[in-house]
């Protein structure tokens, strides 16, 4: 347990923050002392909270009554004026706020044997030294907040623990669903996307739009500069897919050079809008790169988009791509570009 991560879970809200307050409560009724103070090493200085959860400031380690204490684990520090001892004589709590003449301090001691702090009853008045055994319940309570931090440290390292296992399963989970080229969602977490929207649309009565997006003399490109350029040209298609489109939509590879995009809460015109937005954006000038063009060369790629939504074009998942299908076909036939299938017109 680091010196940093006992301040901070000293600091935490939580178990080990209420064991804490009822331990200073329980040595501040004990020994009738109006203060009791929890110091815990943080670097070089001391985190110190008091009874009534006030924070405490005290000087450097090698000044302060917990340091002095710390020196010996396995005893009580005594001081019973801290005015006629010069260790403490100069002390803040001694010749400031609160004025303090007697003190009791009990290390925190680790489990690795490590004093990490000390717990403290004080008192404005001066006292005479007890017997050694009076301070034993005092001891009894330190080690007891030694132990309450140590469980709250397992606590957060279990938390932690959880937290990254739960990060593992989200970014596997994201690895699953994602084209391994481009990164956009994979065939299969498409199918479970668009049913998903679908069922929310049947409740909800939004629409739901999907476009099928094919593009033009992308094969040309593998041909004359090879695989690695035409995946590096899919790459950036995908990017300008993404800068296309809104928060919340959704971009998908099919495999290939075609792509599908998912538009939820959405009717037909808007559909219409943003496909030309997304044409616009990937019908244009490419720079590519690779074996057989060692320079940069400009290609140009074309694209066609079909587009149906729901429930006017189908009423189902299956039923909305194969219509999607059927209007990038009419695109594609009308020599490229953009069109939208229309049931009532086909039927």
């Amino acid at each position: 347990m680091s010196d940093a991560t006992l301040s901070e879970l000293a600091r935490a809200q939580g178990p080990a923050s209420a064991a804490l307050e009822r331990l200073l409560r329980l040595a501040s009724l004990h020994y009738r002392a109006p203060l009791a103070v929890a110091s815990l090493v943080r670097g070089s200085e001391l985190w110190c909270r008091a009874t009534g959860s006030v924070e405490l400031v005290e000087p450097a380690l090698a000044d302060s009554f917990a340091g002095h204490a710390m020196l010996h684990p396995d005893r009580v520090l005594v001081v019973p004026d801290a005015v006629d001892d010069s260790r403490f004589a100069a002390h803040p709590w001694v010749w400031g706020d609160p004025g303090l003449r007697f003190c009791a301090s009990a290390p925190v001691v680790l489990g690795d044997g490590r004093a990490a702090g000390a717990l403290s009853v004080l008192d404005r008045e001066r006292r005479p030294a007890p017997e050694e055994d009076e301070w034993e319940p005092l001891q009894d309570l330190a080690a007891l907040l030694a132990d309450a931090l140590a469980a709250h440290e397992q606590r957060r390292v279990l938390n932690d623990a959880h937290a990254e296992m739960a990060a593992l399963r989200s970014e596997l989970a994201r690895a699953e669903a994602s084209d391994a080229l481009t990164g956009l969602l994979n065939r299969r977490a498409l199918f479970d996307r668009l049913d998903a929207a679908v069922a929310l649309a049947r409740r909800t009565g939004h629409g739901v739009a999907v476009a099928l997006l094919d593009l033009e003399r992308f094969r040309l490109v593998n041909d004359r500069y090879g695989h690695g350029v035409g995946d590096g040209l899919l790459l950036q298609v995908a990017s300008a897919l993404e800068g296309a489109s809104r928060e919340h939509d959704l971009a998908a590879r099919m495999g290939g050079d075609v792509f599908v995009l998912l538009w939820q809460a959405i009717g037909p015109e808007g559909a219409m809008a943003a496909a030309e937005r997304i044409w616009r954006a990937v019908a244009r000038s490419y720079a590519v790169t690779g074996v057989e063009a060692p320079g940069t060369a400009l290609v140009e790629l074309g694209a066609s988009l079909g587009i149906a939504c729901f429930p006017h074009d189908a009423e189902d998942a299956v039923g909305l791509l194969r219509a999607a299908d059927l209007a990038l076909y009419a695109a594609k036939r009308a020599g490229g570009g953009v069109a939208r299938f229309d049931a009532a017109s086909r039927s």
